[in-house]
């Protein structure tokens, strides 16, 4: 019997991440509708609560910039364990991923998660800062749509999460200058890196071990 080549050998599998991409911004929008509020007062409440909300939103993302502006400037990716959960957490829903780290527990120099039953999300920690200096996701798809699909996402997150400012096509550009879109791609031997905003994303893969996305700061050598 012909053994199943891996979901990432098939062309389906590549059409999913030009879906996912293209799509991904349409994903979780807010939908405002006319306030059917019955006296004026109720509608002025309605309205300063949808501006609170906001203005929490800004803040959150404010500071979501903040701390990765500080990651980058000492060389590392997040400034802390907690702090990359929470963002990892909101990049996946963002891009309606189901991936919901509850928690994330260091043991010696970092983290092992599993996101899925084949993939999974390692963090090497820096021991007396308590930062990450380095994320990993290593995964292999089952043979479904839907495991090549959440391996992607799983990247789209870890991207999210390390640069919140970019904006979707800008992930996508990630993936195109990582080669998982070109025709001619070598599934088997991915090898390259790109860099934004001071950190580098880089993708490896082998029959042996699968697809590993990596996130580092560009200062590390």
């Amino acid at each position: 019997m012909q053994q199943r080549k891996p979901i990432y050998t098939k062309w389906w599998f590549w059409l999913i991440i030009v879906l996912i991409v293209g799509s991904v911004s349409n994903l979780n929008k807010d939908r405002s509708t006319t306030p059917t509020a019955t006296n004026a007062e109720s509608s002025k409440n309605e309205t300063k609560a949808a501006s609170e909300t906001a203005s929490n939103a800004t803040d959150s993302k404010k500071d979501e910039s903040s701390k990765t502006e500080k990651a980058k400037a000492e060389g590392v990716v997040a400034t802390d364990v907690e702090s990359f959960r929470k963002a990892f957490n909101k990049a996946s829903e963002t891009l309606g991923a189901k991936f919901t780290v509850k928690s994330l527990k260091v043991e010696g120099s970092g983290f092992q998660h599993q996101l899925t039953d084949s993939i999974y999300l390692n963090g090497f920690v820096n021991k007396e800062t308590g930062a990450i200096k380095e994320l990993l996701i290593m995964g292999a798809g089952d043979g479904t749509p839907q495991s090549g699909a959440n391996l992607i996402l799983s990247f789209g997150a870890l991207i999210g999460a390390t640069n919140p400012d970019l904006e979707t096509n800008e992930s996508g550009d990630i993936f195109e200058e990582l080669g998982l879109m070109e025709s001619n791609v070598d599934l088997y031997n991915l090898n390259k890196s790109a860099e934004r905003n001071g950190i580098v994303y880089t993708i490896k893969s082998s029959k042996e071990t699968g697809i590993w996305f990596m996130a580092q700061n560009a200062t590390v050598k």
